[in-house]
């Protein structure tokens, strides 16, 4: 099993798991923002059980990975445009930000939940992560050794069929050699029998 530490140190291994966003609800339900697409960093740091800071800071170190798994910042009149047309559609108060907002998508939250040290909900997602990794790499073990049996049995099979068919082929020969032996036989009994009629004669 890959350990949790080279999950949280290596950007690559990060991001060959980048896409299982699922594993977040199966951990703990993620509440999205009414777009039904986003989380505020507020609402990571409480999906985390973490302060916002802690949030904010591991941002901040990270921000390029963060930003290539979807994170935005919005300012200005793309904040003012999202406040109106997404915030307000919902019946729950959500605090106004006002010089900036940052946007997470899940598959940055799951990021999140790799970069995030000390979150137990953090652990439990990269757990649950981990095991679910494995378990797809068992699995593609055993339907590749399946394949592998398929194609020993199939190549046993075509030297069967090679060695049968060689088998025949000389077998073929031999009849056709039986064959023309039989014929010469006919012909030279013919001629006896018609000598010995002339000898009668």
């Amino acid at each position: 099993m890959t350990d949790q530490i080279v999950l949280l140190e290596s950007r690559t291994m990060r991001s060959a798991l980048g896409s299982r966003v699922e594993v977040l609800d199966k951990v703990k339900a993620l509440h999205l923002l009414p777009d039904g697409v986003h989380v505020t960093a507020r609402m990571a740091a409480d999906y985390f059980e973490v302060g916002y800071e802690v949030v904010h800071k591991v941002v901040q170190r990270n921000r390029a990975e963060l930003d290539s798994n979807g994170l935005v910042v919005l300012r200005g009149e793309n904040l003012q445009v999202f406040q109106r047309d997404i915030l307000s559609l919902s019946n729950t108060g959500y605090p106004q930000a006002r010089t900036n907002l940052t946007l997470l998508p899940r598959r940055a939250v799951l990021n999140l939940a790799m970069l995030l040290r000390d979150s137990d909900v953090a652990r439990r997602v990269r757990t649950y992560l981990l095991d679910v990794e494995d378990a797809a790499r068992s699995a593609s073990s055993v339907n590749r050794r399946t394949l592998e049996l398929h194609a020993e049995l199939i190549g046993a099979m075509s030297v069967r069929l090679t060695h049968l068919k060689t088998a025949v082929e000389d077998l073929s020969e031999k009849v056709e050699a039986l064959r023309q032996e039989v014929a010469e036989l006919r012909i030279d009994r013919g001629l006896e029998l018609r000598r010995r009629r002339k000898g009668r004669g």
